[in-house]
């Protein structure tokens, strides 16, 4: 199984991106817009429809308000996303057949859509700009240029102006004025053991670890539980780096909070996986006082846990998966974006130890509940901890969380699974 380029592309869109690049010429467009065109881009071609900007190999086509009327013609779309969907059918004259993500780092209602084609990544964006009043901007770069790209198209639209443009918020609602960045919100505690870390919002969730004493955390997400109770999520490789949790939230009111913990952003909460009671290992058996194995054939141990058999199993991975990077809300991704396929064959066997199989020549150890936990890498600095619960000698379920650093960010994907041999 290996990770495919595509995993880049997901995560870039995603990326609050650090400082933009530094800023050119402004420009000037019909209607006595301006726009300040990043070092590097230069203008190469105007015409009725907008204006062409290039730098090496990468392209942008700025669709300024006036080409974008003439485009939605009589309809007036709500938000960026309605907006994006029209001119995207009306320049390509096919329909978008994949996710639109929020466009990170800039006060306007922007939102952007990506597809590869050949060695290309295709990135149209749309803002919305004013009441009825929206931009675009359609880019084309190699792979190798995809964050230049990104950032240009941030900053392009960040800087644009006029007298009838206004900032708008995410849900499309006017505003007058942009909000200075909040001061960031960080949580802590001053004794240990005291605030547990879980897989998500909730006293429902597994608890997995307890957040360092003394140590400020960086809060990534808010959310509200079922209950009421209020979760803040954390950053993961500042809370508990060793834990295979695709993401740890802790309840607010275990932690001493710092700065604008108020203005964090609300995000969406895991789903709940449902919990197994483990039951105790394999005990000893009273006849020589070691442990009785079960049968490389498969079974059953004594203390009920249950042996897979030896051999080849097909395992079939989730149509879809979760990924997401540190300081990011996580999406769903169809997983043949991620991996070259859904069906793989692994190698599990037994070994004199019960608390120990062999997947693929990996070491898996014996968690409880007839779960194996064990970790393998992909290369190229990507690993995975994978989870296996046998429900029978020859049938498992699985969970995958892969683990990636992109261009000194931490990412990660949760994929289920299932096996039979």
């Amino acid at each position: 199984m290996r990770m495919v380029r595509s995993l880049l592309l997901v995560m870039l869109c995603l990326w609050a991106l650090p400082a933009l690049a530094q800023r050119g010429e402004t420009v000037e467009f019909n209607g006595g817009y301006t726009m300040v065109i990043p070092d590097g881009w230069e203008e190469v071609n105007r015409f009725g429809a907008g204006s062409l900007f290039e730098n090496g190999d990468s392209s942008i086509l700025v669709l300024d308000p006036q080409a974008m009327e003439r485009i939605l013609d009589d309809e007036t779309p709500a938000n960026a996303t309605e907006a994006l969907l029209i001119a995207y059918e009306s320049e390509y004259d096919e329909p978008v057949n994949d996710e639109i993500l929020p466009l990170p780092s800039t006060p306007f209602d922007a939102v952007i859509y990506t597809s590869v084609e050949r060695n290309d990544v295709l990135m149209f964006a749309t803002a919305r700009v004013g009441d009825n009043l929206f931009l675009s901007l359609d880019a084309v770069t190699p792979f190798d240029e995809i964050e230049e790209t990104l950032t240009a198209i941030i900053e392009m639209i960040d800087s644009f102006d006029g007298d009838d443009v206004i900032a708008t918020a995410g849900d499309g609602a006017a505003t007058t004025t942009v909000s200075a960045p909040a001061e960031p919100c960080t949580v802590s505690v001053d004794t240990a053991n005291t605030a547990q870390l879980r897989v998500g919002p909730g006293t429902n969730r597994s608890s997995v670890a307890f957040l360092p004493p003394n140590v400020d955390i960086d809060v990534i997400g808010f959310a509200v539980a079922d209950d009421g109770s209020e979760w803040f999520r954390v950053d993961k490789e500042q809370a508990a780096p060793q834990s295979a949790a695709n993401e740890l939230w802790v309840a607010r009111e275990q932690v001493d909070e710092q700065g604008d913990c108020d203005s964090v952003g609300e995000v969406a909460a895991p789903p709940i996986v449902p919990i197994t009671n483990n039951p105790p290992p394999p005990p000893a058996s009273s006849g020589g006082g070691s442990s009785d194995p079960a049968p490389a054939t498969g079974g059953t141990t004594a203390g009920g846990s249950i042996v897979p058999q030896s051999g080849r199993w097909s395992l079939t991975l989730n149509a879809n998966m979760a990924i997401s990077c540190r300081g990011t809300n996580s999406i769903t991704v169809p997983t043949t974006e991620i991996f070259s396929g859904v069906n793989f064959i692994a190698d599990i066997s037994t070994t004199s130890d019960p608390a120990v199989i062999i997947v693929d020549g990996d070491r898996y150890t014996f968690q409880g509940g007839n779960m194996f936990l064990g970790s393998f890498d992909f290369g190229g600095g990507s690993n995975a901890q994978l989870r296996l619960t046998f429900t029978s000698p020859t049938a498992l379920n699985g969970e995958m969380v892969i683990n990636e650093t992109i261009d000194g960010t931490p990412c990660s994907g949760t994929v289920y699974l299932v096996g039979r041999r």
